[in-house]
């Protein structure tokens, strides 16, 4: 898939969820409590990222978003596609990037310890 792909993709989330129309279920929520992140997190890391990656299920296509949170900690965000009457996007989960092999902006397990600790 071709960057203007990309691009054009995520502009569609970002303006969905300026529109409060990209959906976050309660265990995702509860998820990225339990992790330290809260929704301005997810705000910045879907206005600050890139799409990097496509993932294509019998379901669903999910976009893997490589981003910032609110403190500039990189991060990522899975959305999916979501055609609901109130939803576009539905977040899937939301983490730091631990997995050099699959992330261009890690932080370390020590980092990621800490960091929810001091939240």
């Amino acid at each position: 898939m071709s960057n203007s792909y990309f691009s054009y993709e995520l502009s569609r989330i970002r303006k969905s969820l300026k529109e409060q129309r990209v959906l976050i279920g309660g265990h995702t929520e509860l998820r990225c409590m339990k992790r330290g992140y809260f929704r301005k997190d997810i705000i910045s890391c879907l206005n600050s990222g890139e799409i990097t990656r496509v993932q294509n299920d019998s379901d669903d296509t999910k976009y893997i978003i490589e981003g910032e949170d609110s403190d500039g900690n990189p991060v990522v965000a899975v959305v999916a596609i979501r055609n609901m009457v109130e939803f576009d996007f539905k977040l899937v989960t939301f983490m730091p990037p631990v997995d050099n092999k699959r992330f261009s902006r890690v932080i370390g397990i020590k980092d990621t310890i800490s960091y929810r600790v001091a939240i």
